[in-house]
């Protein structure tokens, strides 16, 4: 065995004294540890493994094949197709059932009284409520007068006479006084004068006035002048003439001549017989807007009554036009149209079996009035009872049981859905719109058949 040379001989344990020791304790307690490194993970990325069919293998021993791994890809997307399909003709799935049910005309007529006494309609007196309502109104319109009268009437009117002179001036009755010739419209003709002659004898006082009545020398219209400044020719030749004169302040009235219009009592009565049949029409029109909704007014029981009748002018007037006034009162008898087509329609499914409907549109509802017999009077006067002959109409059916035929169609192919609807009674003919398209039977949801029912 080889004995070991060492070379190197360790130095001797030196024994530190108290005072090296107090300092070299020291010393350690002021060294602070060193920070430790900050660490960051940063994760290795590890490439995905390429699948590699050809040289992979199973723990079994097995092989993919490309072949086998294309008919797996195909049966996926398969299957997938095919749960989408089925989804979707889950949910889109909906068939619309038309059916043309055999219908047949009905007609029917009842004579009903309405009673305004009535509460409700009451089938088995034949008999329904009515209303009566109430119209006052006023009337008025112009008409013209037919009579003729001549007239031969001299204008007058009132003529200040102003005495300028020192003595005081008698003017006798019938006294001349002359208007400017530019006064008369139309102008005077050759055998009219432009005088005015004075009504009465009158006096005028020295530096005086007074007021006389003149009456026109001829008659017509144009003798009616306006105010004027008179000149009297009687005193043409003295010194009074410049100094005594008259003057009017209004316009002449009264001259006529020729034939006038004139109100006849044939032209009264006949404007009071026109306006009272224009005022039953015109307040039969306001009673229409009176009745209440849904209702209707029985226009043969409006009667009419003439409160007042009053013209504007008497028989003789002499006038073109006149106005003639009427106050009429009015009164009628009114039926709810919900009641009468509710009993007309009670009175024509009576006429048939208690399984028939009616097609709503189809059914109508008219009345006529009929008037009491003498030999039948009412039971109390006036408007509140009548008598309507009620005629109604409509297109009646065999309903169809919705739910029966949805049950019974449910599942079904279109054709043995179609034979099915066909062999029920009272069809005449059927549709069926069955959705997504690629649907050849009818949904099982019951709330996805939809059944309507066409008349057409």
């Amino acid at each position: 065995m080889v004995k070991k040379v060492l070379d190197i001989i360790p130095p001797k344990k030196q024994e530190a004294s108290k005072e090296n020791a107090s300092r070299i304790g020291k010393e350690k307690a002021e060294i602070k540890p060193a920070p430790k490194p900050k660490i960051t993970y940063i994760p290795k990325k590890i490439p995905a493994p390429v699948f590699k069919p050809s040289g992979m293998k199973l723990p079994s021993g097995m092989v993919f094949s490309p072949k086998t791994l294309l008919a797996s890809k195909i049966a996926i997307v398969l299957i997938v197709v095919l749960g989408a399909f089925i989804f979707l003709d889950n949910k889109l799935a909906k068939a619309t059932i038309t059916i043309w049910p055999e219908t047949e005309d009905l007609r029917s007529e009842v004579q009903l009284t309405v009673d305004s006494s009535l509460k409700e309609p009451d089938l088995a007196k034949k008999a329904i409520p009515g209303t009566v309502i109430t119209a006052e109104k006023t009337y008025s319109d112009d008409f013209a007068a037919t009579g003729k009268k001549n007239s031969q009437n001299k204008a007058q009117g009132t003529v200040k006479i102003y005495n300028n002179f020192s003595i005081a001036q008698r003017l006798i009755k019938g006294t001349r006084l002359q208007a400017p010739l530019e006064k008369f419209q139309p102008a005077l003709s050759k055998d009219e004068t432009p005088w005015f002659r004075t009504a009465a004898d009158a006096t005028i006082g020295a530096k005086a006035s007074a007021d006389v009545l003149v009456v026109a020398d001829g008659t017509g219209e144009k003798y009616n002048i306006e105010p004027s400044i008179f000149s009297i020719p009687g005193l043409v030749g003295t010194p009074q003439y410049t100094f005594i004169y008259g003057q009017s302040f209004e316009k002449f009235r009264g001259g006529e001549k020729g034939a006038l219009p004139e109100i006849k009592q044939e032209d009264l009565d006949g404007a009071k017989d026109a306006l009272t049949k224009k005022a039953e029409t015109e307040i039969k029109k306001d009673m229409e807007i009176m009745v209440p909704e849904n209702h209707v007014l029985i226009a043969e029981t409006v009667k009419f009554e003439v409160l007042d009748a009053s013209p504007a002018a008497v028989a003789g007037t002499n006038v073109e036009k006149f106005t003639y006034q009427v106050k009429v009162k009015a009164t009628g008898l009114v039926i709810d149209k919900k009641e009468l087509d509710a009993i007309a329609k009670e009175h024509l499914l009576s006429q048939v079996e208690d399984n028939f409907g009616i097609y709503e549109k189809s059914f109508f509802v008219k009345y006529t009035y009929v008037p009491f017999a003498a030999s039948t009077p009412p039971v109390s006067t006036g408007v509140s009872v009548a008598d309507i002959k009620v005629e109604a109409g409509a297109r009646v059916y065999q309903p169809i049981d919705e739910v029966f035929v949805k049950k019974g169609l449910a599942e079904k192919k279109v054709e043995v859905a179609k034979f099915f609807l066909m062999n029920q009674s009272k069809v005449k003919n059927i549709e069926m719109d069955v959705s997504p398209f690629w649907r050849t039977n009818i949904p099982r949801d019951l709330e996805k058949i939809q059944v309507n029912m066409n008349f057409d």
